[in-house]
């Protein structure tokens, strides 16, 4: 479960591939004349482009199947070819399609220019020029994996499936395993982000824009910009891994932005409501005889304990790429010429492990742009529906147990305005293969977020 916002329109490249279409490329084809084709007669260009399409269907299985009825309407579907090859109609069923390119209406080439321009690059106001705001082609991006089905989420055996958002439930126990799990989480993606970032000794990026009070993307942008010259800095370290470090900074504790504090604290707000109200029988019994134990302690569920797992996993792999990238730089200072062979292995480690924290500082990013978009959209839905059915502004505890949704830092004024100028800060630091990068991450870290939901989404 997750929110998207569609931005005004996609913007695609001069070839374009229709997946969908009731007739194919241009114009009819002409008409053969009575009687059949030899074997040997060859086909039109139409009738080629056809089936190939046809082959390219059958061929991906994430492919949407052509919906007879659409076909027939004449709707369309359009998606941008990543690489067209040598143009082959035999060749066309092994098209590489950007992922983030679907939609449903097609918007006249050169008008804001395309992303596959910037696809190999390495100039990030390029390659954010030509993508548009990140947080827009994150959320295009989202929309097109749902749209997709790639986002269903694989619940335990004999698990029923998600109701529907009208239904869920917010029983106090529920609403409060659901708390714990959002508690847990966040803490784990706090500590990996600060595991990661503790090794640049620079100021994170957002720190300037908060200080200033100022919610727009332009002073978070030259906030990081002085972030990735910083990094830039750091010795060893590669332009690519210093913008995807840079990118990461943007989600620092400096950005207003972080949860676990506060759903904590709502937590324990929450064990005093169930202490007070009697509804956790079983749990005051064991209260009593673990005296230690603090009160209404919850413990996350293993989906949550495991999706901590893989994000302070990221955290290490990150911080360890930039210790790679320090300790390759002195290296090949110290290295004397004679080294020979043995130097260069060791070099190739280190640049490879630098890689690796690279790769995993850009995964980490996509699972804080997931945790916090989910957060701000759907979270703020959850908070106002429990609210409600709890009563907790009635409950007469000076918290009420809405710090997760309500207590910002004093620069935060709009959490979700913040979020966006965060995340488009970040994407104005990284270049095409960079931005694609936390693209592919995107789907795992949708479906591990909506595992969250778990305690009030199922029956």
């Amino acid at each position: 479960m997750h929110c998207t916002h569609r931005p005004a329109g996609p913007v695609f490249s001069r070839r374009t591939c229709v997946f969908h279409c009731s007739k194919g490329f241009g114009a009819a084809a002409p008409k053969q004349k009575a009687g059949k084709a030899s074997k040997g007669t060859a086909k039109t260009p139409q009738q080629a482009a056809d089936q190939a399409l046809a082959e390219a269907a059958k061929s991906r299985p994430n492919v949407r199947p052509i919906n007879p009825k659409e076909a027939a309407r004449g709707k369309v579907d359009y998606v941008q070819v990543k690489d067209w090859a040598d143009g082959n109609a035999a060749d066309l069923g092994e098209l590489q399609v950007l992922p983030d390119s679907y939609a449903t209406a097609y918007t006249a080439a050169g008008s804001s220019g395309s992303s596959s321009s910037t696809a190999g690059g390495s100039n990030a106001a390029t390659a954010a020029a030509a993508e548009g705001p990140f947080y827009q082609q994150l959320a295009r991006h989202a929309q097109y994996l749902e749209s997709q089905g790639a986002l269903s989420v694989a619940l335990q055996p004999g698990a029923k499936p998600f109701l529907p958002f009208e239904s869920w439930q917010y029983s106090l126990p529920r609403y409060r395993q659901y708390m714990a799990e959002l508690a847990a989480v966040h803490l784990a993606l706090e500590q990996a982000l600060t595991l990661a970032l503790a090794a640049p000794p620079v100021t994170p990026a957002p720190a300037a824009a908060a200080s200033s009070g100022s919610l727009s993307s332009s002073s978070f942008g030259e906030a990081a910009a002085t972030q990735q010259q910083q990094a830039l800095g750091v010795a060893g370290r590669s332009a690519a891994a210093a913008a995807a470090y840079a990118a990461l900074c943007c989600f620092s504790a400096e950005s207003g932005l972080w949860r676990a504090h506060a759903a904590q604290a709502d937590l324990a707000v929450l064990a005093e409501l169930a202490a007070a109200r009697h509804s956790d029988k079983q749990q005051q019994q064991q209260q009593q005889q673990q005296g230690k134990r603090k009160s209404g302690e919850l413990h996350a569920s293993q989906n949550a304990i495991a999706y901590g797992k893989y994000l302070l996993q990221l955290g290490r792999a990150a911080a360890a790429g930039t210790a790679a990238a320090a300790a390759s730089a002195a290296a090949d200072a110290c290295a004397a010429p004679s080294a020979g062979s043995s130097s260069s292995s060791s070099s190739s480690s280190l640049l490879l492990e630098e890689d690796e924290g690279t790769a995993a500082a850009l995964k980490l990013l996509a699972h804080a742009y997931a945790l916090h978009v989910q957060q701000q959209c759907l979270g703020t839905r959850i908070g106002a529906a429990a609210t409600d059915h709890l009563e907790l502004m009635s409950t007469g505890m000076p918290a009420a147990a809405t710090a997760t949704y309500m207590q910002y830092p004093q620069h935060v004024q709009e959490p979700l305005q913040q979020l966006v100028a965060v995340t488009d800060a970040a994407g104005q630091l990284l270049d095409g293969p960079g931005r694609q990068a936390v693209l592919e991450e995107l789907p795992k870290a949708l479906k591990k977020a909506t595992l969250m939901l778990a305690p009030l989404a199922t029956a």
